[in-house]
């Protein structure tokens, strides 16, 4: 089997896994990759379809995606780079009203086109966060198989993404939902740091707790 992503450091871990493969030795090099989503490389021993697809239920396990609302402002259309896209991350859109227009922020609209309507429309937009509806479907597809989820949203000060998320995750319990009392690059600062424990192997419940213990040094009210 070849790594099913690539990653950066890779550690080996020795076993032997009687009741599947008989008593064969069997070496498994796990490589964390970007995001989480880990791929393995069985260097002896597996032979049979069975062990293939525990190996596929013992990778899924460890894998954890890191989503967020489009407030976190991680792309930048000046100068061209996306970490939405580099980091793995999963953005849902709030919607910004225009007038009698709606559209999906980063979507349907970007920030040079929404300026540019704004200032010929002469209104400030009005904003709506993603719906319960929506994030129950998002969560339901990212979570099918077996990844945990982190979901970061924009100060709930200020919208309410963060509670309509809540209400979304409630019944699954591979959702983990973080306020990040923040705005703007406040809020990708948060996901940035949630993609770097995920890539250290820390699953959606300690990401949750680890952003919550640093809110004195990264969760700061009202950050631009």
């Amino acid at each position: 089997m070849s790594p099913l992503s690539h990653g950066v450091g890779a550690f080996c871990i020795e076993c032997r896994i009687t009741c599947l493969t008989g008593g064969k030795h069997l070496y498994i090099v796990i490589i964390p990759a970007k995001n989480m989503h880990i791929g393995f490389t069985v260097a002896a021993g597996c032979a049979t379809i069975t062990e293939v697809l525990y190996f596929f239920i013992f990778w899924s396990y460890f894998m954890v995606r890191i989503c967020c609302d489009s407030t976190a402002d991680l792309l930048n259309e000046v100068h061209g780079t996306n970490l939405y896209s580099q980091r793995g991350v999963t953005v849902m859109p709030l919607y910004v009203q225009i007038g009698d227009e709606e559209y999906r922020d980063g979507v349907d609209i970007t920030m040079r086109e929404l300026l540019k309507r704004c200032g010929e429309a002469k209104t400030l937009p009005k904003t709506a966060a993603p719906s319960v509806e929506a994030l129950q479907k998002t969560f339901a597809e990212m979570t099918a198989d077996g990844s945990d989820v982190v979901f970061i949203t924009i100060s709930s000060h200020f919208s309410s993404s963060y509670s309509n998320a809540c209400i979304a995750a409630e019944g699954n319990d591979k959702v983990f939902v973080v306020d990040s009392l923040n705005l703007s690059s406040g809020v990708g600062h948060v996901v940035l740091e949630a993609c770097d424990m995920a890539e250290k192997g820390l699953n959606g419940a300690e990401i949750k707790r680890h952003l919550m213990k640093t809110s004195s040094r990264m969760l700061k009210p009202a950050s631009f």
